[in-house]
Formats: C-alpha cells, structure tokens, sequence
C-alpha cells in the first residue's frame, strides 16, 4: 500500500514534535545542578554541578590551575589545561560560576571544572 502525501506530511509532524520532545528531554536530564558550595557532599560525588562562588587562591601545577572556591564555605577546584580566558576568569578575588564533575582526590572533594564565566 502507498503511503499518501497526507499521511507523511502527518507522518513527519509528528516525528518533529517527537524529536523536540526528546531534545528538551535530554537537555534537561543532562543539565548540572545547580548549587552552593557549602551545599556540596558526598552524595554529589560523580555528578555535574553548577556553583558561585569567590576566588580565594589559584596558582598552576603543570597543566592544572589550582583552584579554590569561597561562597561561606572554602572548596577545591580544578581546571586543567586552562585557555588565557580561563586563566583570567579563575583570578583571586573574581566572582565566577563554575561548571563541572564533583570528584574525590586525595580523601576530598573537588569540583574539576569543564567551564568557568566570570561574573565580576
């Protein structure tokens, strides 16, 4: 039997809709939390967190710039390979948002940030 263009006209709006559906689906399965950093523990470990806070200290080892995070709470972060933008968002003293994995190294958490903006 052949189809009609009626039918895949409804055919193809209909798998349109289904597509969209599934995108915002997925990106909002997939979307960090969002969270504070003295919010953050243990049962944060392995998951994607969005986070503010202020920079207290940063300084590179090789490849890794050395983060810390203070928003009432001190935390650790790392970025490695860091680009110049990068390098000037993580200053000491800039309020910045992080992206990233929460992981544990070396008996703590850590926050290895994927993406960093600067807020002020």
């Amino acid at each position: 039997m052949l189809a009609t263009p009626q039918a895949i006209r409804i055919a193809a709006i209909a798998l349109s809709i289904a597509g969209l559906v599934a995108v915002l689906a997925f990106s909002t399965l997939f979307e960090p939390e969002e969270i504070s950093l003295k919010e953050i523990d243990g049962a944060f470990e392995g998951k994607a967190v969005r986070s503010r806070g202020f920079v207290n200290s940063s300084f590179m080892i090789r490849n890794s710039l050395m983060v810390e995070l203070f928003d009432g709470k001190r935390f650790k972060a790392v970025k490695f390979n860091p680009t110049e933008i990068e390098l000037e968002a993580l200053r000491k003293n800039s309020l910045v948002e992080v992206e990233g994995k929460v992981q544990r190294y070396n008996g703590g958490l850590e926050i290895v940030i994927e993406r960093v903006r600067k807020i002020a």
